[in-house]
């Protein structure tokens, strides 16, 4: 079972969108984002980074990173503008 389907799995059992069906997409190393099989509108998508066996929500600067770096930035920034834990 891979990660993502090991955080679908999870994420189904916890019932936080009862009878939506979640997928995560992996954006890079161990962060995904939150999609749905059919388009729903939920606001902003869930942020979670696998961390061993644990999935920890990703939340303020972190998550508008990773949010910035799945969508695609709108401007091209210098490598030292890339923030830390991109690198």
């Amino acid at each position: 079972m891979t990660d993502a389907e090991r955080l679908e799995k999870w994420y189904e059992e916890q019932n936080f969108l009862p009878g939506v069906k979640s997928i995560f997409k992996n954006v890079y190393d161990n962060y995904y984002v939150q999609d749905h099989e059919e388009p729903v509108f939920h606001g902003i998508p869930a942020v979670y980074k696998i961390v061993g066996d644990n999935f920890i929500y990703v939340h303020g600067k972190e998550k508008e990173h990773v949010l910035w770096v799945y969508e695609g930035s709108p401007e091209q920034i210098k490598p030292e503008d890339v923030p830390e834990f991109l690198n």
